[in-house]
């Protein structure tokens, strides 16, 4: 297959193949599949695929526990999906970033970026995925549990008042 449709066969390949190896548990299989799908989608010069199969990639390795690789992949996404105009795809962006503080026991940090892709969320009028619900409430939970009641509301406003640019600044800081 060569011409304009291999990006797109290239993309919904390694895509389909690396939900199929996450959801069954073979990380490392997703991890392989989207490495090679990334590296294909360089070499096509294809930015909006390569940043879905980089941030599913991010995904993976958060999930995989290489947390630094994680954050590393996600500063690149992060700046990409902003760049593209999809701010919705910035508000997981944010919170994943919020996923990773919260493993590193950064609770303030988790907490203001939980507020500020909360009120990005609410701007755009955008919904979380199911699975993406389902482990922002894990993550929450575990701030209320780790925090004092104010203290937390008082982190998470912080987050709500940030802009777009400084919520960005914010996550990729570190």
């Amino acid at each position: 297959w060569r011409g304009p449709a291999m990006p797109v066969l290239i993309m919904s390949q390694a895509y389909v193949e690396a939900m199929v190896a996450r959801a069954t548990g073979d990380l490392d299989r997703a991890l392989y599949v989207l490495e090679e799908g990334v590296e294909a989608l360089r070499l096509s010069r294809h930015r909006h695929f390569a940043t879905v199969l980089n941030s599913e990639l991010a995904h993976t390795l958060r999930q995989s526990g290489d947390l630094n690789g994680a954050s590393e992949v996600y500063r690149r996404t992060i700046l990409d999906w902003q760049d593209a105009g999809r701010r919705g795809a910035v508000a997981n962006q944010l919170e994943c970033f919020a996923f990773i503080a919260t493993a590193e026991n950064q609770l303030a940090r988790a907490t203001r970026l939980f507020g500020a892709a909360e009120a990005l969320r609410e701007t755009l009028d955008d919904k979380m995925m199911p699975e993406e619900k389902k482990e922002y409430d894990v993550h929450v939970a575990a701030l209320r549990e780790a925090q004092d009641a104010a203290v937390l509301q008082e982190a998470w406003q912080k987050g709500r008042e940030m802009d777009l640019d400084t919520a960005i600044a914010y996550a990729i800081s570190l």
